[in-house]
């Protein structure tokens, strides 16, 4: 085990610091020149808006027997309007499709009047290939 000795110190460290002025410090506070600027307040994030895509018949939804599904895919609004725009069942007279960003997908919402013809299930269905991949990785192998 080793020990070690301390040394004395010298006069320069034995000496009490003195402060750079001789004037004690006072409490004022800095004049206003050199005060800093107030931070604004951070502005509030405005809430995500639903993307109305346009249908053939631009008719507000009236709770006439519609039929509505609804489900939040992850997948980014721009490749579902892609897809929305290319289902030819979507973009009939009475089908209305709203895209809203929600977390980390887009919560797509289709609604149908009852002169479509439109099943529950057939909304689901389209709903499902909504969220099916429609780009393959490994295809080519």
């Amino acid at each position: 085990m080793r020990f070690f000795k301390r040394r004395p110190a010298t006069e320069q460290e034995a000496a009490p610091a003195q402060p750079p002025s001789a004037e004690p410090h006072s409490l004022q506070p800095a004049p206003e020149s050199q005060q800093p600027a107030p931070v604004p307040p951070a502005p509030k994030p405005e809430p995500a808006t639903p993307t109305q895509l346009p249908v053939a018949a631009a008719t507000p939804p009236v709770d006439d027997g519609e039929i509505s599904v609804s489900r939040t895919l992850v997948k980014s609004e721009p490749e579902l309007i892609e897809q929305v725009a290319a289902n030819a069942r979507l973009n009939t007279d009475g089908v209305e499709v709203t895209l809203t960003e929600k977390g980390f997908g887009t919560r797509v919402s289709i609604v149908a009047s009852p002169a479509t013809g439109a099943s529950i299930d057939e909304l689901e269905s389209i709903l499902d290939n909504l969220a099916e991949s429609s780009k393959r990785p490994f295809s080519n192998i």
